[in-house]
């Protein structure tokens, strides 16, 4: 098991999700809020990671950032947040910096990394998990949101995760069907803006509209197809800079 606190630290902490080929790097700024640097295949060099956030640029003062590791709404953001809250006081700002980390081995292929993180005026946690499984390059990911406030806090949107990506293209095959004929697949390029996967059915949904999309990026570099692969639920948003889901699987 390895752990460590930096509340206080002046040095980025870095985090780095691994599998056999492929690596999600999480790192603090000088605020100590947790930002998503880097996703894709493992660098050479670990200490590489450090040198990525230098090499593009992933925060915007005027809209917040997107590559926010769990967005919180209000503040110093305005982006799309993947937790938008009312405190207890009627407050509806909130912040989540960085407290501590820790990663424990389940078995030789199974590890678990849990990032706490905290607003510094109000009693609210967060806690991510990001669980490994190495060498079927497979990430799974969720969160607990807990309250220690004196009022119940009233939750207006809450996501698993937030997901970053740099990119030149995004492409979304989903899936449609009838009776018989279900799993149609249909492949789109996707733009700014929200997609909707949903189905107005209340018999049998699962024949019109799938629970389960696909998403392929064009690298910058490579100037190739990356597919990766994440379990959704109909009737949730599907936004070109962050995806609510409720579990979300990464594969090579």
């Amino acid at each position: 098991m390895v752990g460590t606190s930096s509340f206080a630290q002046q040095a980025p902490t870095i985090i780095p999700i691994e599998t056999r080929q492929n690596v999600l790097v999480l790192q603090t700024d000088k605020e100590n809020h947790l930002g998503i640097t880097y996703f894709g295949k493992k660098l050479s060099q670990a200490a590489e990671y450090k040198l990525i956030p230098s090499q593009s640029r992933q925060r915007d003062g005027n809209a917040g950032i997107y590559n926010s590791a769990y967005t919180p709404a209000g503040t110093w953001n305005v982006s799309e947040p993947a937790l938008q809250l009312t405190h207890g006081d009627g407050n509806k700002s909130l912040d989540l910096v960085y407290v501590s980390h820790n990663t424990a081995k389940e078995n030789d292929n199974v590890s678990l990394t849990s990032i706490f993180l905290k607003d510094p005026v109000y009693a609210v946690e967060v806690t991510l998990f990001y669980k490994t499984y190495f060498q079927e390059n497979v990430v799974e990911q969720w969160s607990v949101i807990k309250s220690e406030e004196k009022k119940p806090i009233t939750l207006q949107k809450y996501a698993s995760a937030n997901l970053y990506f740099i990119a030149k293209d995004y492409y979304l095959t989903h899936y449609n069907g009838t009776w018989a004929k279900e799993m149609n697949p249909e492949e789109e390029l996707l733009t700014a803006g929200i997609r909707v996967l949903d189905s107005n059915s209340e018999h049998a949904p699962i024949f019109i509209s799938h629970p389960v999309f696909h998403c392929h990026l064009i690298n910058l570099q490579q100037k190739r197809k990356e597919k990766f692969y994440w379990e959704h639920w109909p009737g949730r948003e599907i936004s070109k800079w962050n995806l609510r889901l409720i579990r979300i699987i990464i594969c090579d």
